[in-house]
């Protein structure tokens, strides 16, 4: 299945694919969209620039499957020790109606792919506690407990995960 999706940078095309992807996350009642990096706070070609602009900082990659936008995948490269343990140094995030179908473990395994492609010697990466599923993607792509706070979001509990490349 891996062979079958495109990771690719967002372009000015985009702007649609996005919006609906954006719409489906909060149609589904949620009240952010994972790796979005404020797409919803200004006009899309503001972002776009601000994406591709900080390309050597943080990597957003769209990630779509027979013309489909599947999830967004985030690479941040130069973090600082603090900020790794918020925000982490992968994010991804899949669209509601397609999770359950293996996407998130494939997201996952391309940005430690790609991290390993960056030089990086180990990563951070951060859950939610209450989001089972994305822990058990952690957990099945190498991922060890390290700790918990709320420091991404105040009063929610978020778990760290260390895995080295």
């Amino acid at each position: 299945m891996a062979s079958d999706i495109i990771y690719r940078i967002p372009h000015i095309k985009d702007e649609e694919i996005l919006k609906d992807y954006m719409k489906e996350h909060y149609l589904y009642g949620e009240k952010s969209v994972t790796c979005s990096m404020d797409f919803d706070k200004m006009p899309f070609d503001n972002w776009l620039k601000n994406i591709t602009d900080n390309l050597n900082d943080t990597k957003l990659f769209i990630c779509s499957k027979n013309n489909i936008l599947i999830g967004l995948l985030c690479i941040r490269c130069n973090l600082n020790e603090k900020e790794r343990y918020i925000i982490g140094d992968i994010g991804y995030g899949v669209r509601p109606t397609e999770r359950k179908k293996g996407f998130a473990s494939e997201f996952m395994a391309h940005g430690i792919d790609l991290c390993r492609k960056y030089g990086m010697k180990n990563i951070i990466i951060g859950c939610f506690k209450d989001n089972i599923p994305s822990a058990k993607t952690i957990v099945k792509n190498g991922g060890i407990l390290i700790g918990e706070c709320d420091a991404y979001e105040k009063g929610r509990m978020s778990q760290y995960y260390k895995i080295k490349l």
